[in-house]
């Protein structure tokens, strides 16, 4: 893949003005396209404009804007390298990524091969924070190692989130 169909690629993806859907695709295309692709949207990262990101909670929901669990969990765990260069907290992207765990867990999802093939993809700083999550004892992370709890609404979503 060339940079300029790279840039044409991103272009499209910056004009569409349905932002849940820009940032749908922009995790589609971070997985698809090349390294040059990865490091012009890490280091553009948000480029000015704004994103609409999926509900967080609701990552293991059949009933979500992204269509399915598995895209939902995949683009919350390529966040973390989409906008590495934003200032968090390691500790807040620790609760993220095990909500996105048990989300696995809840959809019948192997949480292993989901962590893993996004590590792939992943900035190295990332890829290590996902691989070292998935490689911890089990106890270590729990979801009350996290202080997590689960619910299942009237509509049939599972939401998982932090209990306090």
């Amino acid at each position: 893949m060339n940079s300029e169909s790279n840039l044409a690629v991103l272009d499209g993806i910056l004009k569409n003005p349905d932002r849940h859907r820009a940032y749908l695709d922009i995790a589609h295309a971070y997985i698809t396209r090349d390294q040059s692709f990865r490091d012009m949207v890490t280091q553009g990262w948000d480029f000015n404009v704004p994103w609409k990101f999926l509900d967080g909670c609701r990552k293991a929901s059949k009933n979500n804007e992204a269509g399915s669990p598995e895209i939902n969990i995949r683009t919350g765990l390529l966040y973390y390298s989409i906008a590495e260069k934003d200032s968090r907290d390691v500790r807040d992207d620790l609760i993220g990524i095990a909500i996105c765990y048990h989300s696995c867990l809840a959809a019948g999802i192997d949480p292993d091969e989901m962590f893993r093939s996004v590590a792939q993809v992943s900035t190295p700083k990332v890829r290590k924070l996902l691989i070292d999550f998935i490689e911890r004892p089990e106890e270590k992370k729990s979801m009350k190692a996290f202080h997590l709890t689960r619910t299942d609404d009237e509509n049939g979503d599972i939401v998982i989130k932090v209990s306090w």
